[in-house]
């Protein structure tokens, strides 16, 4: 998937609310260009005056049906119920991660509201994605063939191909890095994930934008 004009001016538009390596620490000067393109500006308001608001989510809780969700397996539902299984960890931790026929990478990962949270940044570079940080507006982005994701920091929402979608937990900020649950990041990018040998697994072949 092209990184295209479209992309830089919804970040735009997420740097201008108040609410961190391939990654790319982009230089927030490669985006003055683009505050006085009025068209493409505009057309993207709609992020800004909705940007993760969290709030409506807690508004339309009582309106939908419950799912119960695993820490490997993301619903995409904006009201969940933990499944009745136990976390592989029980304190945040060094643990090793990887991907079939790939030499493990070693990242720390949190048990957090009964998600396994790992780090953003790390995590998908590990698994061959690009991904742009943006320290100014605490938004993270991942693009891969198929899936753009936006991230910001302290939202429990995610923009999924400009689709605004719930996570289980918000994006949290820990020593300067984001994290984000492991089963969003597996569900977005088509990786099923699990627990293997002392390690967090993943294998190719999970959902794409909750299609198989």
């Amino acid at each position: 998937m092209s990184r295209n004009r479209k992309h830089l001016a919804i970040v735009l538009a997420f740097s201008l609310v108040t609410l961190p390596v391939h990654a790319t620490y982009a230089d927030e000067d490669e985006y003055e260009e683009y505050e006085h393109d009025e068209h493409e500006y505009e057309e993207y308001e709609e992020y800004e005056d909705d940007e993760y608001d969290d709030n409506r989510y807690e508004q339309e809780e009582s309106k939908q049906p419950v799912i119960e969700e695993s820490w490997y397996s993301w619903s995409r539902a904006s009201v969940v119920n933990l499944a009745n299984e136990p976390l592989p960890l029980t304190k945040q931790q060094e643990v090793k991660l990887q991907q079939q026929n790939e030499t493990e990478i070693s990242i720390e990962a949190i048990p957090y509201q009964g998600q396994l949270l790992v780090p953003l940044t790390e995590t998908v570079q590990y698994l061959g994605d690009e991904v742009y940080e943006y320290k100014k507006s605490k938004v993270v982005e991942v693009v891969d063939e198929d899936t753009h994701l936006i991230f910001k920091e302290g939202s429990r929402a995610v923009y999924e191909n400009m689709a605004k979608t719930p996570m289980p937990t918000a994006a949290l900020n820990f020593n300067g890095k984001m994290y984000v649950p492991v089963n969003v990041i597996g569900g977005a990018l088509g990786w099923d994930v699990s627990w293997s040998n002392e390690r967090i697994f993943m294998k190719k072949g999970g959902s794409i934008n909750g299609e198989s």
